[in-house]
């Protein structure tokens, strides 16, 4: 199953993030955590949610979770 938004496809079976024709490489629990947003648009994500949906209950600490998604969009714009 495909996701269009914009000029963004995320194709769920393969786990793969694309802008045009261009892969976006990020990790799987960023990938799971675009998902979740995503399928989940008619209110606020909690981060509770979050974590129960993405880390399965585990803890994330939010400094670690902020800093794999800014590493991705750092590495990104270099």
């Amino acid at each position: 199953m495909r996701l269009t938004i914009g000029d963004w496809i995320r194709d769920i079976a393969r786990r793969e993030l694309w802008r045009s024709s261009e892969p976006i490489v990020i990790e799987p629990q960023v990938f799971d955590l675009l998902g979740y947003i995503v399928q989940h648009p008619e209110h606020v994500v909690t981060k509770d949610q979050l974590l129960q949906a993405v880390w399965g209950g585990r803890e994330e600490t939010e400094a670690r979770g902020r800093r794999r998604v800014e590493l991705r969009v750092r590495k990104r714009m270099a």
